[in-house]
Order: C-alpha cells, then sequence, then structure tokens
C-alpha cells in the first residue's frame, strides 16, 4: 500500500487520465433511492471545466436500455483500467460489494488492469468500509474477509490508493451533504490535500446538522495517506488576492504566486472585475499578466456621485497552465470601494456567485456563497456583544468562587484532593488565571 501511495505522488507530469471521473449510481426500487443518483449529480455539477465529462453508470439507465448489472459492471471497469481520478458510487452495498447485484466486488478488483492508475474511490454507502474482521478467519475457514475498501488498497499493481468508505451504516441525507460539502472543498476551495478536504467536508456536515450527522461523520473514514494530494489537471489556484484603492484612484491587487498541477511555474493570470449591481464579471487583461500583480486604471470614479457611499469592486484571478491553457479554479473575489465615505455599503443586488457570473471561459468554482474579503478592518460592535461578555465574566467569576473553595478543602484535607497540598494558599491572580484557563478549554 506504501508503495502505490509513493507511486501515486511520485507523477511529475500531467496525465490525461487525471482529467476522467466516473459517477455510480445503484437503481431506484423505492421513491427515496432516487438520492443515488441526486448526490451523483450535484457532485458532479461542481467539476471545473478542465475535467473531462463525467462518465455516468447509473443502474436504472443500463435496465431501462434492456442492458444490466453486468453491463454496468464491464463498463466501471473499463472507465477505471483507461485512468480515471475520481471514483464516485452512491446506493446500496455490503462488506464487499456494491449494490445487492454486485455489481463491483472483491473478486472483480482482482481483473482490474488500471496499473498504477489510481482513482480516489468515495463510496456513499454502507459497510464497505468495515474492517473488524481478523485473517484468522481465512486461515481457518478460506474465506475472504477483508472489506472492499482494505482490497482496494492492499491489491499490488491496481485497485486505489486512497479510498473513502463507511464502516458501519448510516443514512443518505447525510451522506449527500458530505458527499457535496467534499466536492465542494476538493474543487471550490482547491484542496487537494485529502485528509483537509474531508476534513472540511465533516465540519460541513456537522454544520448542517446536530448528533444526528455525528454518526454519519464517525462512520466514513479515509483508508489511506491524509497527506496525499489528489493528482488534478487544473494549475493551484492564487492565494492572498488582496485590492486597495490609491490615492491617484486606481485599484492595485496583488496576489500569491501559483504553481501547476505538478510545482512548476504557471504561465500566468487572468484577471476580473464586477461593478456592484452588474451580473457577470468581465476580464481585465488583454494579455497573460505574468506577474502577481495589477493595477486597475479603468476604475470610473466619476461613479462616486451617482452611487451613495461610493461604488465597489470585485475581483478574481485565474492561474493558468503553461502546458495546455488549463485555467484553476477562481481565486477568493476581493471587494474595494471607490470612496472613503462611512456610509454604509449597498446590498448588491446580483448573484452572489457560480459560473452564470463569470465569462464563459471560466468555471465559476465560487460556490454559492463565496467569501468577500473587505479592504478595511470593521470595528468591534461592544453593545452587540455586551451579552457574550457578561456570561465570560459572569463564568469565571463563578469558576473563580468554586476553584477558591477546593483551595480551602485542599488545605484541610489535601488527601482527599489531588493535586492540592495542605497549607499552601494560592494568590488570587493565580486562581483566576487558571480559571480562565480551565474555561476556555471547556
Amino acid at each position: 500500500m506504501v508503495a502505490k501511495i509513493i507511486a501515486y505522488e511520485s507523477q511529475d507530469e500531467k496525465q490525461n487520465w487525471w482529467r476522467s471521473t466516473v459517477f455510480v449510481a445503484d437503481n431506484e426500487s423505492e421513491d427515496w433511492e432516487s438520492v443515488f443518483i441526486s448526490m451523483n449529480e450535484d457532485t458532479s455539477a461542481l467539476l471545473p471545466a478542465a475535467m473531462n465529462t463525467p462518465a455516468e453508470r447509473y443502474l436504472d439507465d443500463y435496465l431501462d436500455s434492456s442492458l444490466d448489472d453486468v453491463d454496468l459492471a464491464d463498463d466501471v471497469q473499463m472507465d477505471i483500467d483507461a485512468g480515471a481520478a475520481l471514483v464516485n458510487y452512491g446506493g446500496h452495498a455490503s462488506l464487499q460489494a456494491w449494490g445487492s447485484e454486485q455489481f463491483l466486488t472483491n473478486a472483480a478488483v482482482d481483473n482490474w488492469t488500471n496499473g498504477s492508475k489510481y482513482p480516489f474511490i468515495v463510496s456513499m454507502s454502507c459497510l464497505t468500509g468495515f474492517f473488524a474482521y481478523s485473517e484468522a478467519y481465512y486461515d481457518l475457514w478460506g474465506v475472504e474477509v477483508q472489506s472492499l475498501a482494505e482490497k482496494l488498497l492492499r491489491t499490488e499493481g491496481k485497485g486505489s490508493a486512497a479510498v473513502l468508505m463507511p464502516t458501519g451504516q448510516t443514512t443518505t441525507d447525510g451522506q449527500h451533504i458530505f458527499n457535496t460539502a467534499l466536492y465542494e472543498a476538493i474543487f471550490t476551495q482547491d484542496t487537494r490535500e485529502l485528509g483537509a478536504a474531508i476534513s472540511s467536508a465533516k465540519q460541513s456536515l456537522l454544520a448542517n446538522g446536530d448528533k444526528y450527522y455525528e454518526q454519519v461523520s464517525k462512520t466514513f473514514l479515509l483508508f489511506g495517506d491524509p497527506a496525499m494530494e489528489l493528482k488534478l489537471p487544473m494549475p493551484r489556484r492564487p492565494r492572498g488576492l488582496a485590492a486597495a484603492l490609491r490615492e491617484d484612484g486606481a485599484v492595485a491587487i496583488s496576489w500569491q504566486a501559483a504553481t501547476d498541477s505538478v510545482g512548476n511555474p504557471v504561465a500566468g493570470y487572468n484577471l476580473y472585475r464586477r461593478v456592484l449591481g452588474d451580473d457577470r464579471f468581465v476580464q481585465l487583461n488583454t494579455e497573460l499578466i505574468t506577474t502577481t500583480e495589477f493595477v486597475d486604471t479603468t476604475v470610473d470614479t466619476a461613479q462616486r456621485a451617482v452611487q451613495a457611499g461610493g461604488t465597489t469592486y470585485y475581483y478574481a484571478v485565474t492561474s493558468v497552465d503553461a502546458v495546455d491553457g488549463d485555467q484553476s479554479i477562481v481565486a477568493q473575489v476581493n471587494s474595494v470601494r471607490v470612496d472613503t465615505s462611512d456610509q454604509e455599503q449597498p446590498e448588491d443586488p446580483s448573484p452572489s456567485g457560480g459560473s452564470d457570473i463569470f465569462p464563459e471561459i471560466i468555471d465559476g468554482g465560487l460556490g454559492n456563497d463565496p467569501c468577500f474579503i473587505t479592504t478595511a478592518a470593521e470595528p468591534i460592535d461592544l453593545n452587540a456583544k455586551w451579552p457574550t461578555l457578561a456570561l465570560l465574566a459572569l463564568s469565571l467569576l463563578l469558576f473563580g468562587l468554586k476553584s477558591t473553595k477546593a483551595c480551602k478543602l485542599g488545605g484541610q484535607d489535601a488527601g482527599k484532593h489531588e493535586g492540592l497540598q495542605a497549607g499552601k494558599q494560592k494568590s488570587w491572580e493565580a486562581w483566576m488565571l487558571e480559571s480562565l484557563k480551565a474555561w476556555c478549554l471547556l
């Protein structure tokens, strides 16, 4: 397994198969099972333009075309053997198989010929990562008991180098949120390190529910190296986008240098701007920007008189691959106001993000709730914060009184209170400091 991870990460040239993805769905025998396809549709919709059109292998489509699960199994193997960066499954599963029809099994993995083209396989299902059975079962009865996740990783020269699979049974609503959040982390936030992407997806999952989704979060595990970076064709997204209004009325924009998918310098960058109220971004540069800064001298300062409170501009930047011109995921948008007045910024009636507000050559990459970075720090409103501050002060006071009581008890009977020594009193400041530390740990 370690050799497979090293081979995967050692690829130093872009591969065409990094553009390919496979989406597999179980059939819908009951109404609620339509989620098997919808979760695939929602995740595939997040793929950027640099990725190929995904291969959709939905069992319902095969059954509607007088085909069967055997044809589906053959096509899935064909896709994986040809090479795919990602394979996503939604449906029923058991310890060693996808679907009751078993169109992917442990035995089928032995027939794969994908070589070192290892896909990252995501299984939104049940049990395919249940790893509790001991190999002693095989030694005693000759029955293979390893899960599909283990089989994919431990089979040499084929299979996968990383899989995300469930160790038990969970419900599909949590899986749907988790699956979509994972693809948002990878393809919207450009988080290619698997551990970080999965962690981000789990945080999104838990933010959308209570303890009900904790089971889903705890059940799905990454089998593989969390530090492994997913191989994708797009260059890395520029980071650190910042913009500031200059005294002469121009806007200075800067960002950090980006690399391509294998760590080489990119050819350059494209910069885009949208005015508050406009529907789409407009590209500012006519030729690739080869530095990490740009001065926008086309800002219309005359709009100050038209719009009270000044005009707000939003900027976005992409990096461009030197090999084949692939563009990165869009960097975070920054906002700049062409005015120094203290009036409240007007609400933007235009869409908040998505590919519909970008030129066709750009994949949106912003999701539905992009992060707008302001260029001025917002003052803390103490009037709005006083309930929180009062609660903090009261908690510290109560905890301090409790700690002081424990200190006195410690002086009377140190043997019953571990950590307190008889005859030693602590200062009020020391107790408050310990109270603060303890409160922060709660």
